[in-house]
Parts: C-alpha cells; sequence; structure tokens
C-alpha cells in the first residue's frame, strides 16, 4: 500500500488535532479596551466645560471661546502622572470650593492654583511644573450644581 492510499482511507489515517480552535469569522471581535490615560480623561473633561472646539498647536491642545471667557490650554509633553494630578486636583477643588477663593498650593513637582468669583460665576485652575511649563490652564463658568 502506498502513502496516498493510505491517505484516501480514513481508517488508516491518525487523527490528531494541534493548535486553536478556528475564530468563527462571523462573529465579531471583542477587544478588552484598555483603561483610557489621564492626559485622555483631562482632555474629555476640559472638551465637557469649554464650549468650544479645540484646536492643536505646537504640542498644545487649545479650547476657546470667541468672546475669549471660557478657555483651555493643556501641553502634551509631560508625563501621565501630571495629568492624573491635575485632573485629581482640578475635581477636588470644583467639589470643595468656598465663594471668591485664591487657592495655592505646591508639592514636590508641581504647583497649583484655583481661583473663584461667584459675582461672576466664573473659576480658573492652573497647575504647571515649578520650572514654569504649564501643565494645565482651565477658566470657565461653573456649572449649576457647583455654585453653593
Amino acid at each position: 500500500m502506498d502513502w496516498f492510499n493510505i491517505l484516501k482511507n480514513p481508517e488508516l489515517v491518525q487523527r490528531q488535532r494541534q493548535g486553536m480552535k478556528p475564530i468563527d469569522i462571523q462573529k465579531p471581535f471583542k477587544r478588552v479596551k484598555e483603561e483610557d490615560n489621564c492626559f485622555e480623561k483631562l482632555k474629555a473633561f476640559f472638551n465637557s466645560r469649554v464650549n468650544s472646539p479645540m484646536d492643536e498647536h505646537e504640542g498644545m491642545l487649545i479650547w476657546q471661546t470667541p468672546s475669549y471667557d471660557d478657555f483651555g490650554i493643556i501641553n502634551d509633553f509631560h508625563p501621565d502622572e501630571y495629568y492624573c494630578r491635575t485632573m485629581k486636583w482640578i475635581e477636588e477643588k470644583l467639589a470643595n470650593h468656598d465663594k471668591n477663593v485664591d487657592h495655592r498650593f505646591e508639592d514636590s513637582d508641581l504647583s497649583y492654583r484655583f481661583t473663584s468669583n461667584y459675582t461672576y460665576g466664573h473659576f480658573s485652575a492652573y497647575v504647571g511644573e515649578k520650572n514654569g511649563h504649564a501643565v494645565a490652564l482651565l477658566g470657565c463658568d461653573f456649572k449649576e450644581d457647583e455654585m453653593k
């Protein structure tokens, strides 16, 4: 018996399965979404606060209303940890602020400043490196639930 006849005769051929189960091409492939990084979260936060489309210019993301009342700037060359700390600090200040304040704070790497003016319902927040490079700057109106 030659090899061709052996292969044609199913009783003589050994069956062995190796590898993975074939992928059903009819089902969509589900990706596990990685958690958003802090830069993207901060960008989304600014998008929700400033009623203006975002522009990109020389390493900066810029939001600005035509009246210049509301604005936002994020420099995109910092470590992601700085964006996490910026986002956390701004959210804390918005949740726990007093009327007409000027808060300043520094940690080992960054300087923070938060000012509010209830007369105009406006606040500004700045976070930057101690050497002067801004991480983010936001100035806009309080939302209704943030006015205490």
